[in-house]
């Protein structure tokens, strides 16, 4: 039935493509004779009326809205580069807002109120009924349905997939270990900064050594000079206006050599012949 209808039915990943050459926004620039096929790398599935994106194409809009959402975030992006960003993002809103309420009739708006509501706080890490593994057990629970309800709500689902393509899985005694390893991370982080203070008072005390050795190298070299030094016995001072020594000081400092005694002994020798 639908090769008589639609003769010309593309399949794709993102689209199927019910091509109609007069419709077509992939050939509208082409020549008339070459608009006899649609140019799959060229589809407008958001601009072209031959585009039908189904429910099955879901997960991949909306993975690719919240990715151009993520990346609009950083702040580092070229003007340039923003603009194309937003440019994509309007073209795809279109499509990813038809498929969650195309896609939400199947479960009641209350439903599907507390399933997003649920799913907010699971991202967020506030869970209040969980243990806030990114499980779709838990998003039921969260939620306060059941889990055939949350299978029939095909719209939460495809966002719930977009945005945890891993789901974790994490049992009491991992709780139980992530948040061990919290405590010690916040206790590793105190040690250090108290670590950081020890050694900024070492380096201060350091400096305080170094400054007290140097002091002290200059004292012990002022110790250590040399006094001028003392005359020697038997010679007069240098300066030749010093005056005599006395009787006492004679003896003591000045010893006569042997040339002196000889000459006092000859000097002496007629006074004691005349004795």
């Amino acid at each position: 039935m639908l090769r008589s209808e639609l003769p010309d039915l593309h399949f794709g990943t993102l689209n199927h493509c019910l091509w109609q050459a007069e419709q077509a926004e992939c050939t509208r620039h082409l020549p008339e004779a070459e608009r006899g096929a649609p140019l799959i790398g060229a589809c407008q599935p958001a601009r072209c009326r031959n585009s039908a994106v189904t429910a099955a194409h879901a997960p991949i809009w909306l993975a690719e809205q919240h990715d151009l959402t993520e990346r609009l975030r950083d702040r580092r992006l070229l003007a340039a580069r923003r603009a194309a960003l937003r440019a994509r993002l309007d073209d795809i809103k279109p499509i990813t807002t038809a498929l969650t309420q195309d896609l939400c009739m199947t479960v009641s708006p209350a439903s599907g109120a507390s399933l997003r509501a649920a799913m907010a706080r699971l991202l967020a890490g506030q869970p209040q009924r969980t243990d806030g593994a990114l499980t779709k057990e838990n998003l039921a629970r969260e939620a306060g349905v059941s889990h055939a309800t949350v299978h029939r709500a095909t719209g939460v689902l495809a966002e719930w997939n977009a945005q945890v393509t891993r789901p974790i899985r994490r049992t009491p005694s991992e709780v139980a270990r992530d948040d061990t390893i919290t405590a010690l991370r916040t206790q590793l982080t105190q040690v250090r900064g108290h670590a950081r203070e020890l050694q900024g008072r070492l380096d201060a005390l350091a400096t305080v050594t170094a400054n007290l050795y140097a002091e002290n190298l200059h004292l012990r070299r002022r110790l250590t000079v040399k006094p001028p030094p003392r005359p020697r016995p038997g010679r007069l001072p240098a300066d030749s206006e010093a005056e005599a020594p006395e009787d006492g000081e004679a003896r003591r400092y000045f010893k006569p050599s042997l040339a002196a005694t000889s000459e006092l002994t000859s000097l002496r020798a007629p006074d004691d012949a005349q004795r």
